[in-house]
């Protein structure tokens, strides 16, 4: 019986030690995941730029915040092509939106950073938008 117990606060300790640092974890890992989308749905928004042989549009959900998710329009229509949501807790900065042209480049005026952060963990994600529409997620500062 004094075994047991014994085993049992030593595993009792080890995780107390260890669940800091997992939530540290959970929250690198939905930076990354959130990087990933976003950089899914620039190439998703140039691909569609270059299919309709028009400019369309990469926007946040809700006015001018990317933390509530992104999405995808047709702005001659301003039908929504495709939507995205973000896991919570995560800050996300970046231009207002990122408009593609029918070449599939974006203007120099969409060109921007987007900052990817939580208060859970010191690591970040950037994603730089260059002229040439593309997306390039870098582990640096922004």
């Amino acid at each position: 019986m004094i075994e047991l117990l014994t085993v049992i606060s030593i595993v009792a300790i080890l995780s107390a030690l260890a669940a800091p640092s997992f939530v540290s974890l959970i929250a690198s890992q939905r930076i990354k995941t959130a990087a990933s989308s976003i950089q899914a749905f620039l190439n998703l928004t140039r691909a569609e730029a270059l299919k309709r042989n028009a400019s369309v549009t990469m926007s946040p959900n809700s006015g001018t915040s990317w933390n509530t998710g992104w999405k995808v329009t047709d702005p001659a229509s301003g039908v929504v092509l495709y939507t995205a949501t973000t896991a919570s807790a995560l800050t996300i900065t970046g231009p207002d939106s990122v408009v593609y042209q029918r070449s599939g480049r974006v203007g120099a005026a969409a060109t921007g950073t987007f900052k990817l952060a939580s208060t859970k963990t010191p690591d970040i994600r950037c994603i730089e938008v260059n002229p040439s529409g593309v997306g390039v997620v870098t582990s640096s500062g922004c």
